[in-house]
């Protein structure tokens, strides 16, 4: 037993330890991330923040992790020390549905929550299958952190219940969408600024979370369709004309397709009166935005809507660029090795080769750019199936759920999943959804709302 003088020494000494091991730990983080270490030392420190919210508000940890999620979305080579949290929060997340899984405590309600546990299981093999292929251990581990959002489906699930909860999620995602927008028109508008040549901002393009900014101007487009208060619509179609001029940026003609499809879904399930809300106020929104915009801004703007156009042009000219050529034999190749396995399929991160036709040579790869070969490719024709039913039956059950539903609020969710849903059923085929963070995130928050709503609208 130690005695009282003792326990009182010690009692400083703990104190002084722990203050050196901070001091310490921030003076090699600061160091190592340069002018960045504070920012870096700050997400470090979130880690125990979030664990410490996570036990006192339920779903907090959920609410924390998407929003670390937005230092995961730049897309930088390798890993970065300020993704550190977000890996970290991330293998928390799955040691937890591991240990609900081992525990039984996972409610199956209903088949769209026994197909996602069905995919997860589905991951998990996938990546021990990969590397007994021979894919590089690192690789597929590179690989499997694009699933992560998966693995939020039954927390989503679980918490969703709660009213406030469904609200700050709500919000969440709204900074998401806000943070991408905000983050692609800073890097867009630094990219004209420094253009010399007329050529240089013709071909300015900002391609970085496309996916974000079509479910965001796909919400604006749909509570534009449900709200009656004329001020709420000038709103939302303000934000309406910001995303699409955002979407419009990144250049990806994919994603233009892809919206088009999205807006074209929306108009299909939504009535009259909806359909003209939308018209009108767009018509006038955005002949005041054109008529501004040349005005102070005409000469840029000529230059800007010329490259638009000739991106446009492009998408019917009937030719194949050198990109899509590239695509089209590279969609050959990936063919040619399903057929020779297409049950199993190869798992996550095993290469393939790939021919550059510009400068003539091969290179080994694991990304398939035709998202659905991409997904029979590393998860088999069973993982196909599968993902191909989970997205459907979401598109699906969202329109049903859009017409029996009374709440304005949730009508909007539904027909922002509806739209959603369909244009990355269509940009699947040039933008492999299931190899994006952010769509197979979108796609879990999707499909735990369904479940949440579908279950609720079965006990009432």
């Amino acid at each position: 037993m130690l005695s009282n003088s003792t326990k009182s020494t010690l009692k400083p000494l703990e104190y002084a330890i722990l203050i050196s091991s901070l001091a310490f730990t921030s003076i090699a983080v600061i160091s190592i991330g340069g002018s960045l270490g504070p920012l870096f030392l700050l997400g470090f420190a979130a880690v125990p923040f979030i664990i410490f919210l996570s036990t006192r508000y339920n779903g907090a940890y959920i609410i924390l992790y998407l929003l670390i999620t937005i230092t995961f979305l730049d897309d930088d080579e390798g890993i970065q020390l300020i993704e550190m949290p977000f890996f970290l929060s991330s293998v928390l997340l799955c040691l937890y549905f591991g240990l609900q899984l081992i525990k039984g405590s996972l409610q199956l309600k209903n088949v769209l929550d026994k197909a996602y546990l069905l995919f997860i299981l589905l991951l998990g093999f996938s990546l021990v299958f990969g590397i007994m292929n021979g894919a590089n251990i690192y690789k597929s581990l590179g690989e499997f952190t694009l699933f992560f959002g998966w693995f939020l489906y039954f927390p989503l699930r679980k918490y969703l219940d709660n009213g406030k909860f469904r609200t700050i999620l709500f919000w969440t995602l709204g900074i998401i969408v806000a943070y991408v927008l905000i983050r692609n028109i800073l890097n867009y508008r630094a990219i004209l600024i420094q253009a010399v040549l007329p050529w240089q901002a013709e071909k300015a393009r900002v391609a970085a979370n496309e996916l974000i900014l079509l479910i965001g101007a796909v919400f604006s487009m749909s509570y534009a369709a449900i709200v009656t208060s004329r001020f709420k619509q000038i709103i939302s179609t303000l934000l309406f004309l910001a995303l699409v001029g955002g979407l419009v940026m990144t250049q990806s003609r994919g994603y233009w397709i892809a919206f088009a499809f999205s807006a074209l879904s929306i108009f299909v399930v939504i009535n009259k009166s909806g359909k003209l809300r939308i018209l009108y106020t767009f018509i006038f929104i955005s002949s005041v935005s054109l008529l501004f915009a040349s005005l102070f801004f005409s000469d840029l703007l000529d230059l800007v809507i010329t490259g638009i156009v000739n991106r446009f042009q492009s998408i019917g000219s009937g030719k194949l660029d050198i990109s899509l050529l590239e695509r089209v034999l590279e969609s050959q190749k990936v063919l040619q090795k399903i057929i020779l396995n297409p049950v199993m399929g190869y798992g996550l991160g095993v290469e393939f080769t790939k021919k550059i036709l510009f400068y003539d040579y091969f290179i080994p790869t694991s990304y398939v750019h035709l998202g659905y070969l991409a997904t029979w490719y590393k998860f088999g024709i069973f993982g196909l199936l599968l993902n191909l039913y989970i997205w459907i039956y979401t598109l699906i059950k969202s329109a049903q759920l859009y017409k029996i539903t009374k709440n304005p609020i949730y009508k909007t969710l539904l027909l922002t999943i509806v739209g959603s849903m369909a244009g990355i059923v269509l940009v699947n085929i040039t933008s492999p959804q299931i190899l994006t963070f952010e769509g197979n995130l979108f796609i879990a928050v999707f499909g735990a709302f369904i479940s949440y709503l579908y279950g609720a609208k079965s006990e009432s």
